[in-house]
């Protein structure tokens, strides 16, 4: 794979920016949201492009369900302080690269589609945080790294 995919995909004026990127920001409630970007690539016009690569084919699900990946990224464009990023979304790309068939897929990311992700992670959060993970006692328990702890499994 790796080596097809130099032999198809590799252009030497296209060197990434940074590669396997840590990033962590905080939204606007103060949540801090850690991750890593897979490539960034400083453009010469002045636009980022965030690439995520994917193993695998790209299918009529690929687009949708990576969506809210993509928008992550970009909202961490647009709030990691560093010189790289603190861009317009309008200098923002996103895009999935699938290595195996070199298919790619660029997403345009709308304001709106940031502040949905936000009031997403937000609001899933809080149904974690509001959760009541008690123990419902079935197979699983015997194999539960929690069971010394839980008083409903002994």
């Amino acid at each position: 794979i790796v080596k097809n995919f130099f032999k198809k995909h590799f252009d030497p004026n296209d060197i990434p920016t940074e590669v396997d990127l840590p990033f962590n920001f905080k939204l606007s409630n103060g949540l801090k949201v850690i991750g890593s970007m897979d490539r960034v690539d400083e453009k010469k016009d002045g636009t980022i492009e965030i690439i995520d690569y994917k193993t695998g084919a790209m299918n009529s699900n690929s687009k949708s369900s990576y969506k809210f990946q993509l928008c992550l990224y970009a909202l961490a464009a647009t709030k990691i302080n560093k010189p790289l990023f603190l861009r317009d979304l309008e200098k923002i790309k996103t895009t999935l690269f699938y290595i195996e068939s070199g298919e790619k897929f660029t997403d345009v990311i709308t304001t709106k589609d940031l502040v949905g992700v936000e009031e997403k992670i937000i609001k899933k959060v809080k149904e974690i945080e509001d959760s009541n993970f008690s123990c419902n006692k079935n197979i699983l328990c015997g194999a539960c790294e929690y069971k010394i702890l839980c008083s409903v499994a002994s």
